[in-house]
């Protein structure tokens, strides 16, 4: 299990290590290898990890066993297609929604599983990146199934949109 001075994690966890106070429900969409959603768990928190990889999800549920933990599971879910049922505290979807169609719809689905005064701590890629910037992403982009990267202000716009506001 990573700690806060994981190179790869060590941004993301402060963010959520500032707004993530007390016990929380919390699902991570996108969760890939569970990482963040291990970390989570370790931490008392009661965590559901969701993600398109059936591989992924088997992986995780894999770690679950070896580490023994019972307060974080998984599931394979072609979000935001399909969703869940039920409301969270707190909710990350980190590097997800340039990967699919309807942002705004995924945005709209997350907006609704948030508890009321709950968090959404997302992340994208920006159009604004150096390498981007610089036309090395192209083939990177298309590889990994990036749609789009995003302007500020054209994600603002479509979090404002979905009903959320920006802290």
């Amino acid at each position: 299990i990573i700690d806060e001075k994981n190179f790869t994690y060590r941004i993301i966890l402060s963010v959520i290590n500032k707004y993530l106070k007390g016990r929380k429900r919390i699902l991570d969409i996108g969760c890939g290898a569970g990482t963040i959603d291990f970390y989570l768990a370790n931490k008392g928190h009661s965590v559901m990890g969701i993600d398109i990889s059936e591989i992924a999800i088997r992986s995780c549920n894999k770690t679950v066993e070896n580490l023994g933990l019972k307060n974080v599971h998984f599931k394979q879910i072609d979000f935001p297609r399909k969703i869940i049922s039920g409301k969270f505290d707190f909710i990350i979807c980190s590097e997800v929604i340039e990967h699919l169609k309807d942002d705004q719809l995924a945005l709209r689905q997350i907006y609704k599983l948030l508890k009321q005064n709950g968090i959404l701590i997302l992340s994208t890629p920006s159009i604004n990146a150096p390498l981007h910037k610089l036309r090395l992403t192209k083939e990177f982009d298309k590889k990994v199934g990036h749609l789009r990267r995003y302007k500020f202000e054209e994600l603002k716009k479509i979090i404002f949109k979905s009903n959320f506001e920006i802290i």
